[in-house]
């Protein structure tokens, strides 16, 4: 496992068939195989009525 320093990936769209409105995606980290593993946290952007 890698560790990286926040901010230091590139954030990603969430996947609309995931998620409703816009949703960023920041990468926390990966494992090289056979590990299956991933960390990330989802932000949501919220739309007023």
């Amino acid at each position: 496992m890698e560790i990286k320093r926040s901010g230091s990936q590139p954030s990603s769209k969430g996947p609309s068939d995931w998620f409703t409105g816009t949703v960023r995606i920041d990468p926390l980290f990966q494992a090289n195989a056979p590990a299956r593993t991933a960390g990330a946290i989802g932000a949501a952007t919220l739309n007023s009525c």
